[in-house]
């Protein structure tokens, strides 16, 4: 298997592009170079004819002079040139001609010597052969006509042809007249002859035979003598019509014929086909002798044309139709020695547009090739120009290439300067392998693409390889080889050297760079340069590392990876210096000179995790820290944060020694550490009531990295009173014995008085607080809060949504309220009491069935007090007392409440019609006028509807169920003595 290089760009071989130029053909020559020969319509000096041109190249690609016409005779047309070298460096160009014959064509040739000038005139082949002469080819022999010729070309009408052939020494001498090739005679129609030489010095003739509706493709073996051997069929088939043969000889001795069959079936669309045969002429192949060339159907495939490759193969191109997007395109296919494909089609032509037509190809003395092809694309006011593109199988040039590989392992060769911007380079897969053929520069950033490669190997001079983080991630191996080779990476990222070898210098980008290396890169590395950013050296495989040879420059650190430890030897500090052993449990650096490192330097590697140092003192080893020590140990609770807690200190065997702390546990945050002391954090969370120590947890790091950690306890001493704020946060407080204050201010806190007069206010969030003994004031703040009393005469500041948990027989407990409240789901709390909030603002208590006292603000007021006996203060404002309570003969003395504060110009009382029945209709929010014929003032009912009495003398309030004093009439309220009262109907409502 092999690369295929396609040798820069394509290139225009005419000078002169008026008009037409086509019909092209291409020969190597023996000097390297070769020569193109084509035919021009209608250029000046022509007569107006079409004449016969040529442009000679060297070896490297440049043209030798301008391009020249060949034929001397002008008059008439001149066409189908051929072109064959000759072993002295000179060629050989035959066309057909018809100046001298109206309408028939006769077949000349014009040598020339190796100079390129021409040797003698143009001279008559065909001789005297009657009828037209056409399409002549040309064949220079090998073996014992070495430098002879043989030109071949069909004679005859349009409806019996015959194969002419004449042959002519290495002089140019014709040895006889011209001779049909045998088995061509008196059969119809021959066309398109193709010959070869054989290596003993004959030939081999193809041919085409038949007509439009079948064909065949014939052969022949030819002799300079004018004998043949037999005409052989190559293939045969009356529904295929056949053209094109063309053959070649192989480097063994055995030959190709190629040729195009028009195939009616499945499509009817041209194909190119080919056969390989032995030396004797018997064909090669396993199963059919016939084998498709283009291995891709779709459109018309024709004019295939062969040549043999040094190494045996060969190479086929051909035109299609479609391939390249546009007209036709002209394709190759390389083949090996033995047959196998070697890689896919490619497309050779890079202008798409247009039609690429009727390539023809030629194997130079390299072993590269050149294919010639005419273009109908209108680039320069013609109406086609002859191009050409120059492909290799194994070698990069100097002029911007595209190299494909194949799915074998390969190796692509390429020499200083030649891998250039533009190219463009597929190994695809297999092992591949680009070796650099001279000491220089290989720059694999420059190609347009570079995939596909596993091995990049440098020549055995000085080389510099350049390469990208990525290109270097995708290799397997990477050879500096012989010599004094340079290594440098262009882009930033990790780079493992691993898979290099044998450089003596690797440079970083100006980025951040990483390096991964074992024994082996650093066995010949001399220098390794980071160049530019932070750079940072990995070195893999531990056991012993010899650093003495090398300088490790621009970098920050070198890190010994092995966990079970690295010994480095090294010849100057400034390397020492760099080394990381914190992977590994045994890293050990020697310096290996007088030198020795200061105490300072040995604690900066010990820091770095080196276990062991040894210079021209001795040997040092990093012994660990054995005891953490705090001094004091003891702080007293809510301390304010930064508050000392005590020095840190610790034991170690190693003498003069530096340690750095760490806090790994702060105790739920309560500690911090600055340097080497340790500090209240959080005072809020240390309570004595709740804990009286904590633990911390200590890391300790000696100068040489050795650590230890170990838990220190932190005793917390009590304070009596407490006082706290809280934070946002949930806190929790527990009290003393003292009359602490506890304020939660933010989040949902949990205070605990416990014994003495405490204050515990929650400020905002859900908090619980809990008295406990003594007479305590709660104020649980925003949102629904829990207060819990406990034993004492406890005040609550309560709203809506609190719950107040108070104990049976736990005092006289208050609650304070600036919200409409109701004891009724309390039943243990004595005194509500509204707080003053502003005037004009009306709240609603409610009693419970305690005898509860209920105390209103300067707002309008809504007292009800419920079952029991209870005392009702509205305060200033229009206040409203509410009787919703049972009375009767068993309930009116359990019942009845006293009114402190009546005003009869602003107060009311509201009576619930549910319990006065007499007393007419109403609602809350309906309220509804007494009858004054239902009130009367006195001691007793008068009449028979006076239901509500008032004695201002003895100042209660009657209910007489039958109104008439008949019955008994029951107290429902009792007024303060003191007060001046003249109660009419008007002061009652109905609800």
């Amino acid at each position: 298997m092999a690369f295929t290089v396609i040798q820069g760009g394509e290139i225009r071989v005419n000078t002169t592009t008026d008009f037409t130029q086509v019909e092209q053909s291409i020969a190597a020559l023996a000097d390297g170079g070769w020569v193109v020969t084509w035919r021009d319509s209608a250029k000046e000096g022509t007569g107006n004819g079409r004449g016969i041109y040529q442009q000679r190249y060297t070896a490297d690609g440049a043209k030798v002079g301008e391009e020249t016409q060949i034929n001397t005779t002008i008059a008439g047309h001149q066409e189908a040139p051929q072109v064959t070298a000759l072993p002295n460096g000179g060629w050989v160009v035959t066309w057909m001609s018809d100046h001298d014959r109206d309408g028939n064509y006769q077949v000349y040739q014009q040598r020339y010597a190796s100079d390129g000038g021409k040797a003698g005139g143009e001279i008559l082949v065909s001789g005297t052969l009657s009828g037209s002469q056409d399409y002549p080819v040309v064949t220079a022999l090998d073996g014992e006509n070495e430098g002879g010729w043989v030109v071949s070309w069909v004679s005859g009408d349009i409806s019996d042809t015959t194969i002419y052939q004449r042959y002519y020494d290495s002089k140019g001498d014709p040895v006889e007249d011209p001779v049909a090739i045998q088995g061509t005679t008196g059969t119809g129609i021959q066309l398109s002859v193709s010959t070869a030489a054989l290596p003993d010095g004959s030939w081999i003739a193809t041919w085409a035979a038949g007509g439009p509706m079948g064909g065949a493709i014939y052969q022949q073996r030819c002799y300079a003598d004018g004998t043949a051997g037999k005409a052989v069929a190559i293939h045969s088939d009356q529904g295929q019509f056949l053209q094109g043969p063309n053959v070649t000889v192989l480097a063994d001795g055995n030959w190709v014929v190629t040729w195009s069959a028009f195939e009616n079936s499945g499509g009817a669309t041209w194909t190119v086909k080919q056969q390989r045969f032995r030396a004797d002429g018997t064909a090669i192949a396993s199963v059919t002798p016939i084998e498709s060339v283009n291995t891709t159907k779709a459109g018309g495939h024709v004019n295939g044309q062969v040549k043999a490759l040094p190494d045996g193969g060969w190479i086929v191109t051909w035109g299609a139709d479609g391939k390249d997007g546009s007209d036709y395109a002209v394709l190759q296919q390389r083949y090996d020695a033995n047959g196998s494909k070697v890689g896919g089609e490619t497309i050779v032509n890079t202008t798409t547009d247009g039609r690429q037509f009727s390539p023809v190809i030629t194997v130079l003395k390299d072993g590269s090739w050149v294919t010639a092809w005419w273009s109908s694309l209108d680039q320069e006011g013609a109406g086609a120009d002859i191009y050409q593109q120059r492909a290799s199988g194994e070698f990069l040039t100097v002029a911007v290439d595209k190299a494909t590989g194949t799915d074998g392992d390969e190796t692509l060769y390429v020499a200083s300067g030649t891998l250039n911007a533009g190219d463009e380079l597929n190994a695809q897969g297999g092992e591949d392998t680009l070796r650099m053929e001279e000491a220089g520069a290989l720059d694999l950033t420059a190609p347009a693409i570079f995939a596909g490669f596993e091995i990049v190997q440098g020549s055995v001079g000085n080389d510099t390889i350049i390469v990208s983080a990525n290109q270097l991630s995708e290799l397997t191996a990477i050879y500096g080889s012989d010599g004094l080779d340079t290594l440098r990476l262009t882009t930033s990222g990790t780079h493992d050297l691993t898979v290099s070898q044998w450089f003596e210098t690797v440079e970083g980008s100006e980025g951040d760079d990483t390096f991964i290396a074992g024994d082996a890169q650093i066995a010949d590395l001399l220098t390794i340069d980071g160049k530019g950013g932070t750079n940072v050296l990995r070195l893999v495989g531990g056991g012993a590392l010899d650093l003495t040879s090398t300088t490790v420059t621009n970098f920050s650190e070198t890190v010994l990876t092995d966990a079970s430890g690295t010994t480095v030897t090294v010849v100057d500090k400034a390397t020492a210096l760099l080394l990381n052993g914190e992977a590994g449990s045994n890293d050990r650096v020697v310096l290996d000179t007088d030198d020795v490192f200061s105490l300072a330097q040995r604690r900066q590697l010990f820091r770095q995790g080196i276990e062991v140092i040894e210079d021209a003192d001795g040997v040092y080893v990093n012994a660990a820290p054995t005891e953490i020590v705090i001094e004091g140990g003891r702080v007293s609770e809510l301390s304010a944060p930064g508050t000392r807690v005590g020095a840190l200190s610790a034991e170690d065997a190693d003498a003069e020694e530096e340690f750095t702390f760490e806090l790994l546990d702060d105790a739920g945050g309560r500690f911090m550490l600055s340097e080497d002391t340790i500090l209240v954090k959080n005072g809020l969370a240390l309570d004595f009531e709740q804990a009286s120590s904590h633990r911390i947890k200590v890391r300790v790091t000696d100068a040489g990295g050795k650590t230890l950690e170990q838990e220190l306890t932190i005793t917390v001493t009590d304070v009596n009173p407490e006082i706290a704020t809280g934070t946002a946060a949930a806190d929790r407080f527990v009290g003393g014995e003292g009359a602490d204050r506890l304020i939660g201010a933010q989040g949902n806190d949990t205070l605990f008085g416990a014994g003495g007069d405490d204050g515990l206010e929650g400020g905002e969030g859900a908090d619980h607080l809990s008295g406990d003994l003594g007479n305590d004031m709660l104020a649980g703040g925003a949102e629904a809060d829990t207060l819990i009393g406990g034993g004492g005469n406890d005040t609550y500041l309560a709203d809506t949504g609190d719950v107040i948990v108070e104990a049976a027989s736990g005092g006289i407990d208050t609650v304070l309220t600036d919200a409409s409240f109701s004891l009724a789901d309390f039943s243990e709390i004595e005194i509500l009491m509204a707080r003053e909030i502003g005037a004009g603002t009306a709240l609603n208590l409610t009693g419970n069935a305690k005898a509860n006292i209920l105390v209103g603000n300067a707002g309008k007021n809504q007292l009800n007090g419920g079952a029991g006996n209870d005392t009702l203060t509205g305060g200033a404002g229009k206040d409203e007392f509410v009787f919703t309570a049972k009375v009767d003969k068993k309930s009116w003395k359990a019942n009845l409440d006293k009114i402190t504060d009546y005003k009869t110009k602003d107060d009311t009382i509201l009576l619930d019609n549910a319990v006065f029945k007499k007393l007419g209709k109403g609602s809350l929010t309906k309220k509804g006028k007494l009858n004054k014929d239902f009130f009367a003032a006195g001691s007793k009912a008068k009449d028979k509807n006076d239901y509500l009495v008032f004695d201002s003398k003895k100042k209660v309030l009657l209910y007489d169920a039958d109104g008439s004093g008949k019955g008994a009439a029951y107290q429902i309220a009792a007024f303060d003595k003191k007060l001046k009262l003249a109660m009419n109907a008007a002061e009652f409502l109905v609800i």
